[in-house]
């Protein structure tokens, strides 16, 4: 096995401003890849069914990983709740209540001063207001606070969850969240002129910024990578098109090079589908950079399916260089929102990878690791 070595970043809770990430107070952490394939799946949240969700079950799963064990999730149809493991996914929580309202996303962990962020909207947009959630401790305890007023009239709900800028290049420390605008309604009439965005802090969250648009129309439901060069990456659910059939049915690309504030060059990745191929819906998915320390390495989680919403799918980076990407089946039954994201293990220090997914099962995670997706 090689060993990896990832840069993760320190940062002094006094007197260090974003900036100062990446000067003396890195550190280098090690981890391994993977050399066993490992495949387990935990039902978290109760089952039910898509469009009748029942008491309890809920929907919107975002995942997030403090790369030393720790794994947290969220959840919420009506009601938003947390869930966290401290092992690796061994063991969960029991379900942590943080409000009645439906799940935003924008999960993200920031190493900086230890604390966990999302939001949540007290119904399903559009018109609803938005909350901030925030905790240093893993929900221990939390608070909770209303951000409409810094947003409206921009929507959170349903988007994957958060990154922390680490490059030099553009306000490192910086948080981006992806968002989206509705417009007057979320209705097929409104759909021309729904459009992704993101979110941006430089403060650790206590004020925000709105970035300029997504080059096309029609988005939403969108996940945020950084590359090692800087630039970024979004990649975005699309439910509508004015001229062809295979710009809603794949997933849209677009790129910033000013550190999240615009989005430009707009591509139709024509290997990574949106969703079932039968309908032009589209489905929310997760994109997550693996921290190698030299190149880029992406995971992306959808469905490969022709028609409905089931057979889960991770495309990853094709290293053989005949295609883009390459694929694997995760889950042969039903599959709609997922998240993934990235952990070391505390123990071995190899990579596990985490996706919360939802399925008629229930709200359900499988672990797995570099060794399972790269096996035949």
């Amino acid at each position: 096995m090689n060993k990896i070595y990832v840069s993760i970043i320190i940062v002094l809770l006094f007197g260090c401003s974003p900036t100062d990430l990446k000067d003396p107070d890195a550190y280098e952490q090690i981890w391994v890849e993977s050399s066993t394939p490992i495949y387990e799946l935990t039902e978290i949240h109760p089952g039910g069914t898509f469009t009748d969700p029942g008491a309890g079950y809920g929907r919107f799963p975002n995942i997030i990983s403090n790369n030393a064990g720790v794994v947290i999730t969220t959840w919420g149809i009506d009601s938003i709740f947390v869930k966290v493991s401290r092992d690796s996914g061994n063991n969960w929580s029991d379900k942590i209540f943080i409000s009645e309202g439906i799940n935003g996303g924008g999960l993200t962990f920031n190493r900086s001063n230890n604390e966990v962020l999302f939001f949540f909207e007290s119904f399903h947009p559009v018109g609803s207001e938005i909350f901030l959630v925030k905790s240093n401790n893993f929900f221990d305890t939390f608070s909770k606070t209303n951000v409409t007023n810094q947003f409206s009239p921009h929507s959170v709900h349903m988007n994957d969850h958060g990154i922390i800028l680490e490059s030099n290049k553009h306000s490192p420390g910086r948080i981006i969240i992806p968002t989206r605008n509705y417009g007057n309604a979320n209705n097929e009439e409104n759909w021309p002129i729904h459009y992704s965005n993101s979110f941006y802090s430089d403060d650790n969250g206590e004020s925000w910024n709105v970035s300029g648009q997504f080059p096309v129309y029609g988005t939403g439901e969108g996940s945020v990578v950084e590359l090692k060069n800087g630039d970024l990456i979004y990649n975005s659910r699309r439910h509508y098109s004015s001229t062809n059939y295979i710009e809603t049915r794949n997933r849209n690309i677009a790129y910033s090079y000013d550190g999240g504030l615009n989005w430009t060059n707009h591509e139709i990745d024509l290997e990574l589908p949106d969703g079932d191929q039968c309908w032009d819906y589209g489905l929310m998915g997760s994109l997550i950079n693996v921290p190698y320390p030299e190149k880029d390495f992406f995971l992306f989680s959808n469905i490969d399916s022709e028609c409905g919403r089931e057979n889960g799918t991770i495309w990853f980076t094709n290293e053989n260089d005949d295609s883009n990407w390459r694929k694997k089946l995760i889950f042969q039954g039903s599959f709609a929102y997922s998240s993934i994201t990235f952990n070391i293990n505390p123990e071995t220090k190899e990579d596990e990878i985490f996706i919360f997914f939802e399925s008629n099962f229930g709200g359900t995670i499988l672990k797995t690791n570099l060794a399972f997706l790269k096996a035949n």
